[in-house]
């Protein structure tokens, strides 16, 4: 299995998302000691010391104990992370979830672990403890995201999770937590977590993204390989659709094509193909079109691609086009 990351990803947009907010970026990078270059370019990662400096700083320079809540309330469409664009484009609640905590396992320090018990789904979020507890903005964005998430998606303002706990023994009463989560929070608790009703969390979301689709993918479209018959452009169609975070299966596949897996199959054979084969080809393409077109790092693109971790990916690139990851984008933006 690929070693967890040891340094923390910043989000693309947080510098401009502080300025709307009227907090100075440059007074947040000099209180936590970070050069003042951190944010020219995007994708800039921090050891998680520094990283938990940077949000302390935030809190500090803002003066807001509820500043963490209004970042989240301020995510764009065009501020194009892999996570969002899995999330947004996740079935329901528990698919994103899930998409959360496959993209924590491969692609963050942090532990965020998704169980299901008693008709409740807990989403649990955990530093090593090594470094000790981060700063509670921290632990506010990592909780509020899912809820925003599901809140535009589902286009219900006021969904809420059953409860949420929290490690803080008490939370500033300044701050907005009632007022955002509309659930009991309950402090002291052994993890910073969300639960939510197990039934509740697989309504349908009503939509994706569109707005974020529109920013990211155009070129996904053009890079999916055309059809050689509607039934192949069908399935090509949906294995794009749910290859954000997550790996399509022949099952999830035929479930959204409202047929049976195994006519499913016997209709990819009458074709000469095989589900497999489908899946290599477009996730290939859209390897294609994240390394042409987007500033991702590898590890991302296997996040995005559905790949369980990143060797797994590159050893897949590799046999699909007999060059690393690494070298198709040199030779695609060869200046």
């Amino acid at each position: 299995m690929t070693a967890k990351p040891v340094e923390a990803k910043v989000p693309v947009g947080l510098a401009p998302a502080l300025t709307e907010l009227g907090v100075s970026v440059a007074a947040v990078l000099a209180r936590a000691g970070l050069p003042s270059s951190l944010f020219d370019g995007a994708g800039a990662r921090l050891p998680i010391d520094s990283y938990f400096a940077l949000w302390g700083a935030i809190t500090a320079v803002g003066g807001d104990p509820s500043i963490g809540l209004r970042l989240v309330q301020m995510i764009r469409a065009d501020h194009t992370e892999p996570l969002l664009l899995a999330a947004f484009s996740a079935r329901d609640l528990a698919s994103a979830a899930a998409a959360v905590e496959s993209y924590k396992r491969m692609l963050s320090p942090e532990d965020v672990t998704l169980t299901s018990d008693a008709g409740e789904l807990c989403l649990s979020y955990a530093w090593p403890a090594s470094v000790g507890e981060p700063p509670q903005v921290l632990v506010d964005i990592e909780l509020a995201f899912l809820v925003e998430i599901a809140r535009r998606a589902r286009r219900e303002i006021g969904l809420a999770p059953r409860r949420v706990v929290v490690r803080a023994r008490a939370l500033d009463p300044r701050a907005q937590h009632a007022a955002f989560f509309r659930c009991p929070i309950v402090p002291g608790a052994a993890a910073n977590a969300l639960y939510w009703d197990a039934d509740d969390a697989r309504v349908p979301f009503q939509t994706y993204n569109p707005g974020l689709l529109a920013a990211l993918q155009p070129y996904l479209a053009a890079h999916t390989p055309a059809a050689t018959s509607s039934t192949i452009s069908q399935v090509r169609a949906v294995i794009a659709q749910q290859l954000r975070g997550r790996r399509p299966t022949v099952h999830s596949v035929s479930k959204d094509l409202a047929m049976s897996t195994r006519t499913l199959q016997r209709l990819l054979g009458e074709h000469g193909t095989s589900f497999r084969a489908l899946l290599d080809e477009v996730r290939n393409q859209h390897a294609h079109g994240y390394l042409r077109a987007t500033a991702f790092s590898d590890p991302e693109i296997a996040y995005l691609l559905g790949f369980d971790e990143p060797t797994s990916f590159y050893r897949a690139f590799r046999a699909w086009n007999g060059l690393s990851p690494s070298e198709f984008r040199r030779k695609a933006h060869p200046h």
